[in-house]
């Protein structure tokens, strides 16, 4: 009875399988994510420090436009270096986004030449938000799709002869 049918799925390292985004895992895995999302954070520091340089960004791209794409990076990076369930990713992503998205005003509150918006960081956190959805999203695709593929099919119940 235990044997009654065989499953001849593939199996999956428990890294893949918890990796399946739409970030390629064998170039950014869980550690260097979290070192390019660190260096990417601080880099955007070091240009927000620049006097003049994050106005000039700003007028070229435009301000809002910047925090969304940079925020939604951030979030793709912090969400591919953190491990465990798809909801305990999401949400220590999001609020990760959020602490640095605080620290990011705080910081440019004490500079003369820049300004501090609760409007900034409420498009962080948006932009969080939405890139956290999007790649749950991708995550349940691919699960489907790996489920109802052909290698993941199970063969019927052998017969004793």
């Amino acid at each position: 009875m235990k044997d009654e049918t065989r499953n001849i799925r593939r199996e999956i390292p428990q890294q893949t399988a918890n990796r399946r985004y739409a970030i390629p895992a064998i170039l950014f895995t869980p550690q260097r994510c979290q070192i390019i999302a660190a260096a990417f954070f601080l880099l955007m520091l070091a240009i927000g420090a620049i006097p003049g340089e994050a106005q000039a960004l700003s007028d070229a791209f435009g301000d809002k436009l910047l925090h969304l794409c940079a925020y939604s990076f951030l979030t793709c990076l912090l969400f591919g270096g953190l491990s465990g369930s798809i909801a305990d990713r999401a949400w220590r992503t999001i609020m990760t986004i959020g602490l640095l998205g605080g620290l990011d005003e705080a910081i440019q509150s004490f500079m003369p030449y820049r300004n501090a918006s609760t409007v900034d960081l409420a498009l962080d956190m948006l932009a969080a938000s939405l890139t956290v959805m999007a790649l749950i999203l991708v995550d349940s695709s691919r699960r489907r799709s790996y489920q109802s593929s052909p290698h993941n099919a199970t063969r019927p119940a052998e017969k004793p002869n």
